[in-house]
């Protein structure tokens, strides 16, 4: 996983208050996967579903676990950052929180049926879908998600185009700190590495939403923002966080990108810093299942 989210600087608060939340369809989506036995195979090969036990892995301060309570008798989350577990701790009474990593995962071997991690795969290793497949059961689903750093600025405003390119080149200016897993979110997992055949998964299904243009605004995830509650979301990225930290004396002046890019956000929308605005996110789902 990132070792930013486990430097002691890092704040999980600010993640848990600023980061996006993810919309009920996204939930309903992977819940319609795993509860609906492969029409495209054996049955022999996906048992009947079951709710039992959901694993959020990556969990981070519990953003995605607590949408699983409801449709699972015991939800378990793990991240291998302390901060971040004792934060999702403080507000998830009824989960089990756990440190531990992707590749270590301490959950029983094949007592899972459902694991989730939410914008978070790409900080594992390549190995980590051995691990999934040791603690899952036999039909059990794997759901891995990721929005793009690059965000859809108010979707209906006449200059929207340059609005959103100031995002591009946002990733650009922080492109010598992008590291290979920042790279499968820019990709919305495209290039995500999956399961070995000799794990025996059923093939992977994907779906993408709002790529290039906002065309299913329920998956938009359109917040109200202003200038300061967006930068307040900027500073918790990876890249953006790393940056700051090797430059102190520039970050929050005019030498730095995310103040460059309001500056011309400004400009280009006619906004002021109190204004508010709508912003959102492209969101990619991969979902999988383990075969009997």
């Amino acid at each position: 996983m990132s070792t930013s989210f486990s430097n002691p600087d890092y704040s999980a608060k600010s993640y848990l208050d600023h980061r996006p939340r993810y919309p009920q369809q996204l939930y309903q989506t992977i819940l319609d996967f795993h509860n609906t036995p492969s029409t495209t195979a054996d049955i022999a090969d996906y048992p009947t579903p079951q709710t039992k036990l959901a694993l959020d892995l990556g969990c981070g301060p519990g953003i995605a676990t607590s949408e699983l309570v409801p449709h699972f008798e015991k939800v378990v989350a793990v991240d291998e950052s302390e901060p971040m577990i004792q934060i999702a701790s403080g507000h998830l009474p009824h989960v089990d929180c756990r440190v531990g990593s992707a590749t270590r995962i301490p959950i029983e071997s094949g007592t899972v049926d459902l694991i989730t991690v939410a914008t978070a795969a790409h900080w594992f290793p390549d190995q980590w879908w051995e691990e999934a497949s040791r603690v899952l059961k036999p039909g059990g689903t794997v759901a891995v998600w990721t929005v793009s750093h690059q965000m859809m600025i108010e979707p209906s405003h006449p200059k929207t185009r340059e609005l959103n390119e100031l995002q591009v080149r946002l990733v650009e200016a922080f492109r010598s700190y992008l590291t290979a897993g920042n790279q499968y979110v820019i990709d919305m997992y495209d290039t995500l590495p999956l399961p070995s055949p000799e794990l025996r998964f059923g093939p992977p299904q994907r779906i993408v939403w709002n790529r290039e243009k906002v065309d299913d605004l329920k998956m938009f995830m359109g917040s109200k923002f202003n200038i300061d509650t967006l930068r307040k979301r900027l500073h918790t990225y990876s890249p953006i966080y790393r940056w700051r930290t090797d430059n102190p004396t520039k970050k929050d002046t005019e030498d730095d990108p995310v103040e460059q890019m309001f500056s011309n956000l400004k400009k280009i929308s006619g906004w002021d810093d109190s204004t508010e605005f709508t912003a959102g996110h492209p969101l990619a789902l991969i979902m999988i299942k383990k075969l009997g």
